[in-house]
């Protein structure tokens, strides 16, 4: 174990919750606790050639970057560079890394991995021999090390020469190497390389450490680590956990004291925000080679539950998944396999008439009796959404669900109630469909845009899939007199969340077609309000 060397790649792999944008001085104090623990090696950032988007300096760590910070002498500072940049570049993959990179020796960069899908092997090739030519030392990391059958791997390591990678690298993207199957890769790569072998592993089914260490055990050289495990997705090995398992420095010396310090100050207050570290959705994910960034994309976006999420993945789980794409996430794509023609127009029940919408705000049990009265005094048509069923059933006219996935969640519920349920049957499965025949449905249909709602007489179009949306389309469209809402009461602890709500009001107020609405119980959203109390009958 003490022959071991362990790279730490915290700014790198942890870029992707702030884009790389790691202030001056706390990438000082990071680089200093590094210097008095056992590491030898830094991998600072990527040097990335993507332009497209915000990202900080640690997306591009740029010699002339460096040279604002104070290196300590015994580290070897290095970047990472997708190979898949450098071999799409415009200009070739010459001119990308004569563009990025000075000779070695005149840059503070000691040594550049190579993240390299591989279908991409052999071009990268061309990329190792130029770095190595530089005076680099050089590092190539194969990714997606799970989805690589042992042949295939053997067979393309062969076709290769590898004697100018110093250190090869098998990375487990999808976190779903279990350590049964270490054995068979180090022995391949050691079948073909004669130089240091590494492994970089993620944390998504809680066996990062575990892999790691039993890659030590098959006599790897080089291991991959992060302060409080961040990267991306589930995350990776905690830097502080490997030092500690593999004793390679007291846990009471103060360097390591310094460093649990460092994690308490920034990187914890950091893990509170963006939740990295594994969970059953990473592991399910990881099960079933969906792409980490699935996962995370899911889990930081406040529309789903983790019904849908479970949901999502069993969507994930029918497609190849193992590449990120953006798209398959978005309700357009996922949906709509059918070509049912919307059949319901909502004016022939709601036209002139009051619509009740009952969110699932905690206010619908707190205020349950009065809104209960304001119903039987005012006969609005009342939509309730989801399953919420705080409201006596009887004062209840419809249902209303705008996604799929909820509907997978809940379709055995639906079958129990007796309202109608308003919902668009194109975008669901023909399973899904013959389980909904046990239901009244009223098929009111949907498409999206990107900013707009748009009001037509069996269907509507929405800026977003929010049910809330669907619920003020189906209103508008059936030239109801006005929209009363209840149990909307926003979010406690989340303002971001209360702002993008204000948001989707604001854009259905500023559309043709939209009604009066307002609040008739307490909401954080900025939206005209009441109170229920004040519109009840009676002295």
């Amino acid at each position: 174990m003490k022959n071991i060397k362990v790279l730490d790649c915290t700014f790198r792999d942890g870029g992707y919750y702030n884009a790389w944008d790691f202030d001056q001085q706390t990438a000082q104090r990071y680089l200093n606790c590094m210097r008095d623990l056992p590491i030898e090696y830094v991998e600072i950032g990527f040097r990335s050639l993507s332009f497209n988007n915000y990202y900080g300096p640690f997306a591009y760590s740029k010699d002339s970057f460096f040279k604002q910070l104070d290196i300590p002498d015994n580290l070897k500072i290095g970047v990472m560079i997708n190979a898949k940049e450098y071999i799409q570049a415009g200009n070739g993959i010459y001119d990308a890394l004569e563009r990025t990179f000075n000779a070695a020796s005149m840059s503070p960069i000691h040594f550049v991995r190579i993240a390299v899908n591989i279908e991409e092997i052999h071009d990268a090739m061309l990329i190792v021999k130029w770095l190595k030519n530089k005076g680099y030392m050089v590092g190539l990391n194969v990714m997606k090390i799970t989805d690589i059958r042992l042949d295939e791997l053997d067979t393309t390591l062969e076709q290769l020469s590898l004697k100018h990678v110093d250190v090869l690298y098998f990375g487990d993207s999808f976190g779903a190497l279990l350590p049964g199957k270490i054995a068979g890769i180090v022995n391949i790569f050691r079948k073909h390389s004669r130089n240091h072998i590494g492994i970089h592993a993620h944390d998504n089914m809680g066996n990062a450490l575990l892999n790691s260490k039993q890659a030590i055990e098959e006599g790897i050289d080089f291991v991959d680590a992060t302060i409080s495990g961040i990267g991306r997705g589930a995350g990776n090995v905690a830097l502080e956990n490997l030092l500690a398992d593999i004793e390679l420095l007291p846990t009471n010396s103060k360097a390591f004291l310094l460093l649990l310090d460092l994690i308490n100050e920034y990187f914890e207050p950091l893990k509170a925000q963006h939740k990295w570290g594994t969970n059953i959705f990473y592991y399910l994910g990881a099960k079933n080679n969906i792409h980490p960034t699935y996962i995370q994309t899911l889990l930081n976006d406040e529309r789903y539950n983790h019904v849908e999420i479970l949901n999502i993945i069993e969507f994930l789980k029918q497609t190849d998944s193992r590449k990120f794409d953006s798209q398959k996430l978005d309700i357009k794509k996922m949906f709509f396999k059918n070509e049912i023609k919307n059949t319901w127009k909502p004016s022939d029940i709601l036209k002139g008439q009051e619509v009740l919408i009952l969110g699932t705000g905690p206010s619908i049990n707190e205020h349950k009796d009065a809104i209960e009265l304001y119903i039987k005094e005012n006969e609005p048509i009342v939509f309730v959404l989801n399953t919420q069923n705080a409201i006596d059933n009887k004062l209840i006219n419809f249902r209303i669900v705008s996604h799929p996935l909820r509907v997978m969640a809940d379709i055995k519920l639906y079958q129990h109630f007796s309202q109608p349920l308003i919902t668009p049957l194109a975008m669901y499965t023909d399973e899904m469909i013959e389980e909904l025949r046990k239901t009244s449905v009223y098929n009111f249909g949907v498409e999206f845009s990107d900013s707009s709602f748009a009001f037509y007489d069996t269907y509507a179009v929405l800026p977003t899939h929010l049910v809330i949306a669907y619920a003020l389309g189906v209103a508008s469209s059936g030239k109801a007199k006005e929209i009363t809402l209840a149990g909307f009461d926003g979010y406690e602890d989340n303002p971001s969340a209360n702002v993008s709500m204000t948001k989707l009001f604001d854009t259905y107020l500023k559309s043709a077609g939209s009604l009066p609405f307002l609040s008739i119980t307490p909401t954080k959203y900025a939206i005209p309000k009441t109170t229920v109390y004040g519109l009840l009958g009676g002295y």
